[in-house]
């Protein structure tokens, strides 16, 4: 196994429904690539904070039917949601919406995860894009590993 690409970094709101493209190059052959990410915190702790932000949203997205939503709880915890999505030097390679904050992803020509197509681990550029869909606490510590697997 080879390391490929590390980095650690700290998101901010600022980055809030951004895409971040980190560019990573593979220099030799491999039989599978395998990306470890993760991020913390998760949730948002404050409840207090949680629930003026709920209901800031829920003005702003409900207008008049403000009233109809009276359960702030039900929305609690609020929580931070950051995805990747992976392009190789050919082609989309595809995307892991999923909500953890603590992922492994498998990308081969045999088997790749769950919202990955099969793939041959071809040598130039990818690019691993952060889908930073919501940030609600004041950062988000953020770690990507990728290593390069040869068989």
């Amino acid at each position: 196994m080879a390391t490929i690409f590390e980095k650690d970094f700290i998101l901010t709101p600022e980055n809030e429904k951004t895409n971040v493209p980190l560019d990573f190059f593979v220099n030799e052959e491999f039989s599978r690539l395998e990306i470890f990410y993760s991020y913390y915190p998760k949730n948002l702790e404050d409840r207090e904070k949680s629930l003026v932000l709920i209901d800031e949203n829920i003005r702003r997205d409900a207008g008049e039917n403000y009233s109809d939503y009276t359960d702030r709880e039900e929305y609690l915890p609020l929580k931070n949601h950051i995805t990747i999505s992976l392009d190789s030097p050919l082609d989309y390679v595809g995307a892991a919406h999923r909500h953890g904050n603590n992922q492994h992803v498998i990308i081969s020509e045999d088997f790749s995860s769950v919202g990955f197509e099969k793939t041959k681990i071809e040598k130039g550029k990818w690019v691993l894009t952060l889908n930073v869909h919501a940030l609600i606490t004041e950062k988000a510590d953020f770690s990507v590993k990728i290593e390069g697997v040869t068989e």
